[in-house]
């Protein structure tokens, strides 16, 4: 039987007021790399005293009976949890690639994060606030890991019964595009191993699994403006295709 917790808005007010004064600072891209680190990393990884501080030392990230963790700036993500929820391709007892009418992810937990207290995400770049987006996104791996939030906008009480994740699914175009990359970075600091998977490269992957190699297309894609910005899926179809070793052009590098 699936497990869901759904987080809304109310679980990241603290974070308003510091994320606020962050955006008074020059904007930068945040795919590119600074000497700086950023004030919210350090939070994480070195404040003790701070409420974003993560103890990575004893983060259980082997641990498989923790729950996938999954995050959207809104619902919209929802329907990346129904897709993971209802995953069929594998038969369940002998782990085959075989469908067998039963959820592959049947006996998984669930954790949705809907940060609607800073959507839509999408307008961020427009707006000259990216360096802004990347902390947003940041703050929302950091509850996804992490075991404490408030359960309203009144609560002064850390609540601490929160389980940490094993993997993050990023559900948003947007925070793929723009945070990804930096995610990543941010999990090599951390020391532990984490699978994060973002929905651009996997619908990419799936829009090219449907198209022959030397096949002549065109690949529309309905997204925000930030996602349309970015190149996200423009960047990342060329780049796993390059890769392909059935390719002419095989190996391929990042485009």
């Amino acid at each position: 039987m699936h497990f869901f917790r759904l987080y809304l808005p109310s679980i990241l007010i603290l974070s308003l007021s510091i994320a606020c004064k962050n955006n008074q600072k020059e904007m930068v891209d945040p795919r590119v790399n600074t000497e700086e680190e950023r004030p919210i990393i350090s939070s994480i990884l070195e404040d003790r005293e701070s409420f974003y501080y993560v103890n990575f030392e004893e983060y259980p990230a082997m641990d498989p009976t923790l729950p996938i963790g999954v995050f959207d700036s809104g619902t919209g993500g929802l329907t990346v949890l129904d897709a993971l929820v209802n995953f069929d391709a594998h038969n369940n007892q002998t782990r085959e690639k075989q469908s067998d009418g039963k959820a592959d992810f049947l006996e998984e937990e669930f954790i949705y994060l809907a940060d609607q207290a800073n959507m839509p995400y999408g307008n961020y770049s427009s707006e000259e606030k990216t360096d802004l987006l990347v902390e947003h996104i940041i703050k929302d791996v950091q509850f996804l890991v992490s075991n404490k939030y408030y359960r309203d906008g009144k609560d002064s009480i850390v609540q601490k019964d929160k389980l940490p994740v094993k993997s993050i699914v990023i559900a948003c175009n947007t925070a793929t595009a723009y945070g990804s990359e930096l995610v990543q970075e941010f999990f090599l600091k951390t020391g532990i191993e984490l699978k994060i998977i973002g929905v651009i490269d996997a619908g990419a992957r799936g829009t090219l699994s449907r198209m022959e190699l030397e096949e002549d297309a065109s690949v529309g894609v309905m997204a925000t403006v930030g996602t349309i910005q970015s190149k996200g899926y423009e960047n990342t179809i060329l780049r796993i295709n390059l890769s392909n070793p059935s390719n002419p052009g095989y190996p391929g590098g990042i485009v």
